[in-house]
């Protein structure tokens, strides 16, 4: 025991040892490799020149050590592509002081920059070559390309933006009826003593393009007129790239075909009657999609569709569909027809549909006649509607309504389709009544509008404002249906309060009202990209007169996120006039 005592420190010597002899040299030999890069310039310039020097980059590389005349060389290779790097930002006489130096533990380069002054565009001079030089608005084009070119007179020169403004002059005159437009030539003269930059671009347009007859392949089951109606490229008309893009998207959206591509056969040869070569592949002739979500406002959401695409072998679609919520249930069958020459699409279709809303049960049956038509970010419909309901409050029938409506809608939409946009804007304006004189209960206009905007803040955040507006002209509510009136509260509504529970009050229950107005302004900030929280204050009512609008306010904070099978959203609101809080939450998904 003694003697064991005696040998343990030994022992833990021996070991401290023989890890000093293995670490120490390993510490020493990292310490001789390190090598550095030292940089001092000014602004965004010193980031440029750490991430593109020929040092940088040979110090980025994985076990970097460099020889003398390895560092040496690498050095002399940054001196120069220093000043390269330097020019390409605008700075054509700037004062580099560098200097590198060896030590036991590596070498140092060290970089001092001085950029000078920056060279300003001067003077831009463009020509247009080609077909476009000899038409009659080649002056008028001339000078909305120089107006419209991301280099002016004025501006810093820069090489990234004098490449982008010569792209973007080829770009725009491509657009629009020359395809084939592309650089000629090119120059830009710097004048270093007095920071000046002259520029000039000459742009050949080629010849100019006008369609012609449209290719179609993969075809099986619906005839060419289909696509060309679809597509709306009339024979003879000067070529345009949105066009084009529009052509494939109706292909896409119209619900015949899976796939679509469509592009201009260009060969100079054949400019005058250019070919739109296009080819589809159809979709599956039937398509079952089933959905389910929830939703505070609804509950549990079940629902269904059914497509068949060539209905009777005449390219019509036939959709029967059915939903299910705790506060709705409904059951609709639509007939839609081909487009017609102008692109309209004509259907018609029936609804039988219940409602349990804040005490008031509607059941209604509906029978309606539509024409549509999308146009690039325009959507139109008129309407042509009979409905029959009975309208009971407190289980007590209270009355029926009847009315055959003329309805006009109209939405733009510039937002892009995301799940949650950053930019542009939906409104949609609804104008649509009925008289007295032909089936219906009571004659009454109605007109409602609905905005929303959205506005970026930042790389990640945005801003929502949102307005609801809306009248049903008429005496009073006596034989309108509910679908022509209004309510509020609600996940899309006034956060904090239950779901359409703002409205006139008769018996203890909430009904549908003549006017309805709401507002809302939310802050989202995104901390990833699929997770975000909000803020928002909300505010409104629906009432049977003007003098009852007073605006109830719900406030509070909401979480985002994009899910893989769509939005989820959950708010926590608090209603002011009721003084409680309440969860809004929605999820749905389709399979």
């Amino acid at each position: 025991m003694e003697l064991s005592h005696r040998l343990r420190p030994r022992a833990a010597a021996c070991t401290r040892g023989v890890i000093a002899a293995l670490v120490l040299p390993l510490c020493a030999a990292l310490q001789a490799h390190a090598d550095r890069l030292e940089i001092d310039a000014p602004g965004s310039l010193k980031p440029l020149l750490e991430k593109n020097l020929d040092l940088a980059w040979g110090l980025r590389q994985k076990d970097a050590h460099f020889s003398a005349d390895g560092w040496r060389e690498l050095y002399e290779k940054s001196r120069a592509s220093a000043r390269d790097l330097l020019e390409t930002e605008g700075y054509f006489s700037p004062r580099i002081e560098s200097s590198y130096t060896s030590t036991a533990q590596g070498w140092t380069a060290r970089f001092r920059v001085d950029p000078g002054p920056r060279t300003q565009v001067a003077h831009v001079d463009l020509r247009l070559a080609g077909a476009v030089a000899q038409s009659p608005q080649a002056q008028r084009l001339q000078k909305t390309l120089l107006q419209t070119l991301p280099l002016r007179p004025g501006m810093p020169f820069t090489q990234q933006a004098w490449s982008a403004a010569k792209h973007d002059a080829v770009l725009r005159l491509a657009a629009h009826r020359y395809p084939d437009a592309h650089l000629a030539a090119s120059a830009a003269l710097i004048d270093p003593q007095k920071h000046a930059a002259q520029l000039s671009l000459t742009v050949d347009s080629g010849p100019a393009y006008v369609f012609g007859a449209l290719e179609i392949q993969g075809l099986k089951r619906y005839p060419p007129a289909l696509v060309r109606r679809l597509c709306g490229l009339p024979q003879g008309e000067p070529y345009e790239q949105s066009k084009l893009l529009e052509c494939q998207r109706n292909l896409e959206y119209s619900g015949y075909f899976q796939n679509a591509a469509v592009q201009l056969g260009r060969a100079p040869e054949r400019a005058a009657a250019a070919p739109v070569q296009v080819r589809v592949e159809e979709a599956k002739p039937y398509r079952l999609t089933l959905g389910a979500g929830y939703g505070t406002d609804t509950g549990p959401r079940a629902q269904a569709q059914w497509l068949q695409r060539d209905f009777a072998r005449r390219a019509m679609q036939l959709k029967l569909a059915t939903l299910v919520e705790n506060t709705q249930q409904q059951a609709s069958a639509e007939l839609l027809w081909p487009p017609d020459a102008d692109r309209y699409v004509w259907s018609l279709g029936s609804a039988a549909k219940r409602t349990d809303i804040q005490g008031q049960v509607t059941r209604a049956l509906q029978i309606l006649g539509k024409r549509a038509r999308k146009q690039g970010a325009v959507e139109t419909a008129l309407v042509a509607q009979f409905q029959v309901e009975q309208q009971s409050v407190g289980n007590i029938l209270q009355q029926s309504n009847r009315a055959l409506t003329l309805n006009y809608i109209w939405t733009h939409h510039t937002a892009p389709a995301t799940d949650y946009p950053r930019h542009g804007w939906v409104s949609t304006v609804q104008i649509g009544g009925a008289l007295k004189a032909l089936l219906s209960d009571q004659s009454f206009l109605r007109l409602y509008w609905r905005h929303l905007q959205f506005f970026p803040v930042g790389k990640r955040d945005r801003v929502l404002a949102r307005l609801e507006l809306g009248a049903t002209l008429a005496p009073n509510t006596q034989g309108i249906p509910t679908d022509f009136l209004f309510r509020a509260g609600g996940a899309n509504s006034v956060r904090g309060y239950a779901y359409q529970s703002l409205g006139p009050e008769v018996g203890g229950s909430v009904v549908s009202g003549r006017y309805v107005a709401t507002g809302s302004v939310e802050y989202d900030h995104f901390f990833t990209p699929t997770w975000g929280v909000a803020l928002f204050v909300d505010a409104g009512q629906a009432a049977d007169s003007l003098g009852a609008l007073h605006p109830q306010v719900g406030v509070g904070p909401g979480l985002r996120y994009r899910s893989p099978v769509g939005p989820v959203n959950l708010d926590v609101a608090y209603g002011v006039g009721v003084h409680q809080w309440r969860l809004h939450f929605t999820l749905g998904l389709s399979f």
